[in-house]
């Protein structure tokens, strides 16, 4: 899941593709997307608001699915079906996400992590060609829960709307030696799902304009954070 700073130009624009996913990768990615399905076949899932994300998806509205980078490994298989287009970085790491997403059925595109002006540009001539993308808004460095301004600045200017959404599980692993607290699922987890609204974002925004739509989502998923919480301590 990546970010659109600026980087080094000999990795601007660059975008690895299916084709060049290396073969252990695939592997990795074959057998973690089929151990992914068979715990989602124990999960219960209460979801709240899922009527906003799928009115935005039905009715061809552009929007980019947005939640914490800690949170990405139960959001894949939860959303298998959906047509989306998920955004990785260009590394080893990014190289296995990609492979387990595209067993998901999602489309992928690998960019430096700090690919600058030229990977935005790539990513604005991929994207508007799927109604929905994913990103992982903090991702893939850092700092933990600080939404990356590139994502509002990536939305203007392809004509997506932003929509934070947030879960919370009952049984889980969290990775705690990881910057970004990576949440595993456990089988037979109860897991809430809160979705929010959808962020309009206009055309052409500057970046004190994206700064501050980062900040506003970062809150709203923040919230969404505790909303989840909320739903599963009540129980179902």
């Amino acid at each position: 899941m990546n970010d659109f700073g600026k980087g080094n130009q000999e990795d601007q624009g660059s975008v690895n593709r299916r084709d060049r996913l290396d073969i252990r990768a695939r592997l990795r990615g074959k057998a973690m997307a089929w151990l992914l399905r068979s715990l989602k076949a124990t999960w219960r899932i209460r979801t709240d608001n899922r009527d906003t994300l799928d009115e935005l998806y039905r009715s061809g509205n552009p929007f980019i699915l947005c939640f914490w980078h800690g949170k990405y490994v139960p959001v894949l298989p939860l959303f298998e079906g959906y047509r989306a287009y998920v955004l990785t970085s260009l590394s080893t790491r990014g190289n296995v996400i990609a492979a387990i997403c595209r067993n998901f059925g999602y489309d992928t595109a690998q960019v430096p992590d700090r690919g600058g002006e030229a990977s935005l540009q790539v990513m604005k001539e991929t994207l508007s060609r799927f109604p929905a993308a994913a990103i992982a808004v903090d991702g893939p460095l850092g700092p933990y829960h600080v939404v990356k301004k590139g994502v509002p600045l990536l939305a203007s200017a392809i004509g997506y709307s932003l929509l934070p959404v947030s879960l919370e599980l009952s049984r889980k692993k969290v990775l705690v030696e990881r910057w970004d607290l990576m949440e595993i699922p456990k089988a037979f987890s109860k897991m809430a799902m809160a979705v929010g609204e959808p962020l309009e974002v206009p055309e052409g925004i500057s970046i004190e304009q994206a700064q501050d739509l980062a900040d506003r989502l970062g809150e709203a998923l923040k919230e969404l954070d505790v909303r989840a919480s909320e739903i599963l301590s009540k129980g179902f």
